[in-house]
């Protein structure tokens, strides 16, 4: 027997996991063995027979979406097919059936036959097979379909897409009998004008769409299943650990973007900072003849002015940033020069000694060595007045009057965000939530990049419709009776080719939990809003001239406008803000007194799941539908953790991922975690999408990549592992 080979050094990392197959959990009725003996008996095929004109099946992504389509359609039959609710009936002269899926009904075919093989290179011809508990979906389809229309009513968007052209591919329907039904919400009077459209139209699957969502899936797969074996087969059989190195096209650059966060965060180191603190009367100059002199415009109380935040200088700033040292230096030697200027000189405590700081002797090697914390500061940097003076310092009063317009109406990414920080709530919960309502018909499709509405598509009656079956709510409709524009004036930018923002679409809300009411309740008001008058405000900002900023800003609203609505409470509040202090003929600032305050510099604060979302879509990584599940299977991974307030933490286990990653010798191995790799993946299926690229090529392209994959690419990932273990 072969000796099983052990390490005397212990390995780095967590040693917490049993030995689980990627694709399963080793159990008889696992995916993993479903995978394994997956054979052409779970083929479903459909013997087509003559179409009956009449007759059509609408294919809908989801039995909660198929519930609401069969009360569009008023659909009182209801049959059980291979354990699959089905709804019939007529509606005018057409026999419907509304058959639901649940979600992908069928994957990719890799044909991995479950060995563990490096590179997993599959077959040119794209092959799906039914995913592991969904052939009953398909055997129902075959008896249903087989002298029916098929009318293709998933979710309009690249993976709703990809769903119904699965099914298009592997039950071979025939292309004159298919249609495709496109909406943006499940309201009963909308589904019925789509279903006739595409009847009508002949309304055909969006191919260039669909492929778009094919290369997505099929990217993702092969990167992920050839680099998570690639890793995991080069560090098993020198670690004791076993575990799954999961690696993905997407969640991989997103880990790395986390654990970059999380080394800057460890690595911090607060360094003080110094704001001065003037005290004093505004000043106007007067001029009689020759003479100048000055008329103090005395208040209820000093003005008081402080300054920006002051950095001092500082050994671990000199020895991580020489160039930031270098102008931190300057600033502080400017401030200390201020001061003097006002009469005040800097005393630095260094036990039995003093030394006195002005810009001409800074002493910068002193400060460095004795005030390296706040504390440091506040016991040995002490300011001394050396003469009493007051100095006029010339004031630059702007005014001016600001129009705000309504906010930008709620794309995907805007939802999470505000929502999850408001509701203070994952990301992924919100997602679910979300989902749920769109299913239950009181919100519009919720993935979508539209931050406004296309005023082409979307006119004045749109509105007016939705609204008013928004007003027979209240408080919304009190504010919707105000109206006197239909048409939304937000400033939004960007237009979904397909849906429009999310808004609310009914006012049947009854059935909503505590939570989702909350988010109704935002969308809502922020839909209203959009038609309403800008917020417009007095302002006024008083700046010293001085090489250091010294400013303050006084507001008066004028206006609530559409801040109303988001804001309730904002007519309460502009009735206790007060008049605008006059500034008329005020030209200097006169400080009678000075202080220091201390501080310290903040580290860099934590990714939430909604603020990583964002920045995924900045950098392109995955897309409005993927996002924040890519952030759920890094929890899932065990590669970060999630605090009560959404802070997202790297976990031991994501740290090792990365650092091994940067520790390969391998350029090609370097790019998986790569933001730009990705983005560019993500481009071409954009381009795939407009019909400017073909996705067989671009497969044919990373097939080419991935044929790297080799047991050479094995040997460097398990040398950088014995490496990082003994470190």
């Amino acid at each position: 027997m072969k000796k099983k080979y052990t390490r005397k050094t212990k390995p780095y990392g967590n040693k917490s996991y049993s030995r689980k197959n990627y694709s399963g959990s080793g159990k008889k009725n696992s995916k993993k063995n479903y995978s394994k003996n997956y054979s052409k008996h779970s083929e479903v095929k459909v013997n087509y027979k003559q179409v009956k004109e009449n007759k059509f099946v609408i294919i809908v992504e989801k039995p909660s979406v198929a519930r609401q389509f069969a009360k569009a359609f008023n659909l009182k039959g209801k049959e059980n097919v291979e354990g699959i609710t089905v709804y019939k009936g007529k509606y005018k002269d057409y026999e419907l059936v509304v058959v639901p899926l649940a979600g992908h009904v069928l994957e990719l075919d890799f044909e991995e036959n479950g060995r563990w093989t490096i590179p997993l290179i599959p077959p040119e011809q794209i092959k799906f097979k039914p995913a592991y508990g969904k052939t009953k979906f398909l055997k129902a389809l075959k008896k249903l379909i087989v002298d029916a229309n098929v009318v293709f009513a998933t979710d309009w968007d690249r993976e709703g897409e990809l769903i119904s052209y699965e099914v298009y591919h592997y039950l071979k329907v025939p292309p004159e009998r298919h249609y495709r039904m496109t909406y943006s919400s499940l309201q009963p009077k909308e589904l019925r004008q789509s279903f006739e459209k595409a009847v009508k139209t002949s309304q055909k699957l969006d191919w260039n769409l669909a492929y778009a969502g094919l290369l997505r899936a099929y990217l993702d797969k092969l990167y992920g299943f050839n680099y998570t074996r690639l890793f995991t087969l080069a560090v098993k059989n020198v670690s004791r650990d076993n575990k799954v190195w999961s690696i993905g096209r997407v969640q991989t650059p997103t880990l790395r973007l986390l654990y970059e966060r999380e080394v800057k965060i460890e690595k911090f180191y607060p360094v003080p900072v110094m704001k001065i603190k003037l005290t004093g009367d505004y000043a106007k100059l007067k001029q009689e003849g020759d003479r100048k002199y000055f008329i103090r415009v005395r208040r209820d109380e000093p003005e008081e002015f402080i300054s920006e935040g002051i950095q001092l200088p500082s050994t671990y700033l000199k020895e991580t940033d020489p160039e930031k040292f270098e102008q931190v230096k300057e600033k502080f030697i400017t401030a200390v020069k201020l001061l003097n200027s006002l009469g005040y000189i800097l005393i630095l405590k260094t036990g039995n000694n003093t030394l006195q700081i002005t810009h001409k002797t800074p002493h910068i090697e002193e400060i460095m060595e004795h005030v390296k914390t706040k504390g440091d500061a506040l016991k040995k940097l002490k300011l001394k007045r050396l003469i009493k003076k007051e100095t006029p310092i010339p004031v630059e009063v702007i005014k001016n009057r600001e129009h705000e317009k309504p906010p930008k109406l709620y794309s995907t990414t805007i939802a999470l965000s505000e929502l999850s920080k408001a509701l203070k709530m994952k990301s992924t919960d919100v997602m679910k939530n979300l989902q749920k309502m769109y299913e239950m018909a009181v919100i519009s499709y919720i993935r979508t990049d539209s931050e406004k509405f296309d005023e082409k598509k979307y006119k004045e009656d749109f509105h007016k419709e939705r609204l008013g079956a928004l007003s027979k709510l209240q408080p919304y409709g009190s504010y919707i009776s105000r109206i006197t524009t239909y048409m939304p004036r937000n400033r939004g930018s960007k237009i979904d080719d397909a849906h429009p923002p999310i808004h609310p679409v009914s006012s049947n809300i009854s059935s909503l939990t505590p939570a989702q009411k909350k988010m109704f309740d935002m969308i809502a008001r922020r839909y209203i809003a959009s038609f309403y008058p800008d917020f417009v405000q007095d302002k006024v900002r008083v700046k010293l001239k001085l090489p250091i900023d010294f400013s303050k800003t006084f507001t008066k609203t004028v206006d609530p406008g559409w801040k109303e609505v988001i804001d309730p409470k904002i007519r309460v509040r502009m009735k206790k803000e007060g008049k605008l202090p006059d500034f008329k003929g005020i030209t200097h600032f006169i400080p009678e007194s000075t202080a220091i305050l201390f501080d310290e510099t903040k580290p860099p604060e934590r990714f939430t799941t909604a603020n990583i979302i964002k920045k995924m879509e900045e950098m392109k990584l995955g897309t409005k539908s993927t996002r924040a599940q890519i952030i759920q299977t890094l929890i899932n991974r065990g590669y970060i953790t999630v605090n009560n307030k959404n802070q997202i933490r790297v976990t031991q286990k994501g740290k090792e991922v990365i650092m091994l990653i940067d520790n390969i010798d391998d350029d090609h191995i370097q790019l998986i975690s790569k933001p730009e790799f990705t983005a560019h993946l993500e481009d071409k299926m954009d381009s795939v999408n407009k019909g400017k690229e073909d996705y067989k090529k671009i497969i044919k392209e990373n097939i080419e990549v991935i044929k790297n994959v080799t047991s050479e690419k094995k040997k460097k990932i398990t040398k950088a592992y014995l490496t990082l273990s003994t470190k």
